[in-house]
């Protein structure tokens, strides 16, 4: 970066730093790797994103709150809501409105001893799969190393971890509802709820939220959250809805091309071999001129227009009304 002259900040691509950052870390360049979350940079950044968006939730208006409220109260036992966003607004609509839901996409009533699991069919969970993460998610695994370096160190106080060392405020709950296979990632992932006190506690450089950062090299650290995509080539098959909102696939994200259009392909084709009716795709975006719009469809160039509803007003509660006039 030696010798480069910036007038302003809009010139600075994150994506390109932060993948910088992610293939030095990786390749362990320097020689030495601060942590298993990365390192301090890395770390840092995913806490000052958090924060950003955390201090953006407490300026929520009663209106946008409002919107939520109404699409979180319209989902069925089984819906199935990705979300490619670290913000809990969602998550809290339905923890407000008192609706059931998961984050783990299959829910275990019993774990057999020869490795094989039994589902738990009857439940009234919707399932909320968080594909890069959340803001209030926490690794105990950094600093379960961290404890059993330093102790074997005699030094067990030096393991930093602001939310497992305070475990009593923080009273974290585990990602996973019901039982969980001992190799599942997210076993040791915690949620909180606290994230005001974790943010004046903590250092910033030692722990971090359980996000995955903007990055072009995403997959390197997408271990913990890869089982989300797990079968996911069969989705939209028995689908009756389908709703994309506000993700314009950026370049960034580019790895997700593939199992998205695959979904838009069995939604929109599949109803040839199943015999299932189903309603149109709806696409939610906010796009102001006919060329954003143009763009927006070449870059889903998969989707028949026929068989696709387009939103380009942004979400509010005349388009929510749409989206789940049929659900």
């Amino acid at each position: 970066m030696c010798g480069v002259n910036l007038d302003n900040e809009e010139q600075i691509n994150l994506e390109d730093f932060i993948s910088y950052l992610d293939l030095n870390n990786y390749l362990i360049l320097t020689g030495e790797s601060w942590s298993d979350e990365g390192e301090r940079s890395q770390i840092l950044i995913r806490n000052l994103i958090a924060k950003v968006l955390y201090n953006k939730e407490l300026t929520m208006t009663d209106e946008i709150r409002s919107l939520y409220d109404t699409f979180a109260k319209q989902l069925k036992p089984n819906d199935l809501v990705l979300t490619f966003n670290y913000d809990t607004i969602l998550d809290n609509a339905l923890k407000r409105n008192h609706i059931p839901f998961r984050y783990n996409g299959f829910r275990y009533k019993e774990i057999n001893d020869d490795g094989s699991g039994i589902l738990e069919d009857e439940n009234e969970d919707v399932i909320f799969l968080k594909m890069h993460g959340s803001i209030h998610w926490f690794s105990k695994d950094n600093y379960d190393h961290s404890l059993e370096y330093h102790t074997k160190n005699g030094n067990p106080h030096l393991a930093h971890h602001t939310i497992f060392k305070n475990q009593y405020h923080f009273n974290p709950q585990t990602v996973i509802k019901g039982c969980a296979f001992s190799d599942d990632p997210l076993i040791n992932v915690y949620e909180v709820s606290n994230l005001a006190a974790y943010f004046d506690l903590s250092n910033l450089v030692s722990e971090c939220p359980l996000i995955i950062s903007p990055s072009f090299n995403k997959l390197i650290h997408m271990q913990k959250l890869r089982d989300f995509w797990r079968g996911f080539n069969e989705t939209g098959i028995f689908s009756k809805n389908f709703v994309i909102i506000g993700f314009s696939l950026p370049s960034h994200d580019e790895y997700i091309r593939l199992p998205l259009f695959r979904a838009i392909y069995n939604f929109q084709y599949s109803d040839y071999y199943t015999g299932r009716e189903r309603n149109k795709l709806k696409v939610i975006d906010f796009k102001k001129t006919d060329e954003e719009k143009k763009v927006f469809k070449k870059n889903y160039s998969i989707l028949d227009e026929h068989k696709t509803d387009f939103y380009f007003e942004g979400l509010d509660e005349n388009i929510v009304g749409k989206l789940l006039e049929n659900l």
